[in-house]
């Protein structure tokens, strides 16, 4: 849960017959007031849940979820009975008002008409959770004060790794030491890196430290997943990224020309990148091992996930968005050469109780999950993208792996790229030893074809392990 939490709490009451009647709220500081003189703000037909991430509070299917807003719209937590998280299940702008009330009735089995719902709309839409006028003024508030920040915060640092400049470079070196048989090819020009916590991954981490060494690249495009929704398919910011070691920039001008593909507006999800790690993590080590090289920049990317083109069992590219944006960065590859390293931050399967699993995952059951994994890295190596999401696909994604998106968007940029992918490591880690709750992670460097073996960032040369 986020610390600090405001503790909002919205439910359904019973009204007469059963059915459902307004919601109640605990807490009356409402983030922003919805309804004034013109009445309530909302004002669609058809609901849409804002991007919001959740989690569940307590046990069983009757569990409350506590709610986050990575856009930072409203801050702390709006906690949600069993109830409400079925009616904001419903929500994603397909579906009128008698429809997501029609569907709701049927799946919570609590009698509920558009009338009974109505003032429970006007609720969610005051604690700013759904889209409409009330949330656009929010957004364009928090937008504001966003990009009038000098650099994104490092907001990790302190928990995942030292604030303290001294303590974190320390921190850092142990981790490149930790990855020395990493057999690192002498020449990278891309990179799948980790976005694990450093507590639980640094030797992956580590290896991917030494690949970055053997780039000759000044501008990083980091493609990070997006751990919360995001109404488009991309998101970047033009921020630069603060670190313990110093503000990384960011090439505002690659950022303006990419916003601008990929379907246009990409800028419109830039909060994500607020509480997001999986960027910051890469402009952490990109500070700390090339802090000095002249003209050192990064470019921010999120990625929505591909949840929906596994359940259409169709490839991604067949989305012109996504097929126009990987266009972008095969242009841009050509007009850069070397000066460009794309990189994917991405872990592998997350599973076990904390991941929606219901049992405790042991070594005997995680060995499949690892061969699993070692297949999708074939993939990876191989740069196949189709291979990459066909593999997904065929297990719909039970693995719940963290990186599909970003995954793909690589391997189909560097299709046409004359490169070898080389696996460095194929980690693991036991995130929550309560649950025997595992994530694994993997780093794979893209060089040259036919280029010597490890290089100067390599060590001794040593296969990659879990």
């Amino acid at each position: 849960m986020h610390p600090g939490g405001t503790g909002r709490c919205v439910a359904p009451t019973q009204g007469q017959g059963g059915s459902v009647g307004s919601g109640a709220v605990v807490d009356d500081e409402s983030p922003d007031a919805g309804a004034g003189p013109e009445g309530p703000a909302m004002d669609t037909d058809r609901p849409r849940l804002r991007p919001v991430s959740g989690e569940p509070v307590g046990p069983g299917d009757g569990a409350k979820w506590a709610l986050h807003d990575p856009e930072g719209l409203f801050q702390g937590e709006v906690v949600v009975s069993a109830p409400v998280a079925v009616l904001l299940s419903l929500l994603d702008g397909t579906r009128t008002r008698a429809e997501v009330a029609a569907a709701f009735s049927e799946r919570a089995g609590l009698p509920a008409t558009v009338e009974d719902l109505a003032p429970l709309f006007d609720e969610l839409d005051r604690h700013l959770l759904l889209e409409g006028r009330t949330a656009e003024r929010a957004r364009g508030r928090s937008l504001a004060s966003w990009r009038a920040l000098p650099a994104r915060p490092a907001v990790c640092a302190g928990s995942s790794y030292p604030e303290d400049a001294a303590a974190c470079g320390a921190s850092l070196d142990a981790h490149i030491l930790a990855a020395e048989a990493a057999p690192v090819p002498s020449s990278v020009r891309a990179l799948l890196a980790p976005h694990i916590d450093l507590r639980g991954g640094g030797a992956c981490h580590g290896a991917a430290a030494r690949a970055y060494r053997n780039t000759d690249a000044d501008t990083f495009l980091v493609i990070g997943t997006a751990h919360a929704p995001l109404r488009r398919p991309f998101a970047l910011t033009g921020l630069a990224f603060d670190t313990p070691l110093g503000r990384l920039p960011t090439d505002r001008g690659l950022v303006e020309r990419l916003a601008r593909r990929g379907g246009g507006e990409l800028m419109t999800d830039e909060l994500a990148h607020r509480d997001e790690h999986s960027v910051e993590f890469q402009a952490l080590w990109l500070r700390h091992v090339l802090g000095t090289r002249p003209g050192l920049s990064i470019v921010p990317v999120l990625a929505a996930g591909l949840h929906r083109f596994v359940e259409d069992e169709r490839s991604p590219r067949s989305d012109s968005a996504i097929a126009d944006f990987v266009a972008a960065l095969r242009e841009l590859a050509r007009e850069m050469g070397p000066r460009l390293c794309i990189v994917a931050s991405v872990d592998l399967a997350h599973v076990g109780p904390k991941y929606g699993d219901d049992d405790p995952v042991t070594d005997a059951a995680f060995e499949p999950i690892l061969a699993a994994d070692r297949t999708l890295l074939d993939r990876v190596v191989a740069r196949d993208a189709e291979g990459w999401f066909e593999g997904l696909a065929a297990e719909r994604d039970r693995r719940n792996v963290c990186g599909a998106a970003p995954t793909y968007v690589l391997l189909s940029a560097l299709e046409d790229e004359p490169l070898t992918g080389t696996l460095l490591r194929h980690d693991a880690w036991t995130i929550d030893p309560e649950t025997s709750s595992r994530v694994s992670f993997a780093t794979v460097a893209f060089g040259p074809a036919g280029q010597d073996g490890p290089g100067r960032g390599a060590g001794r040369a040593a296969a990659g392990r879990r």
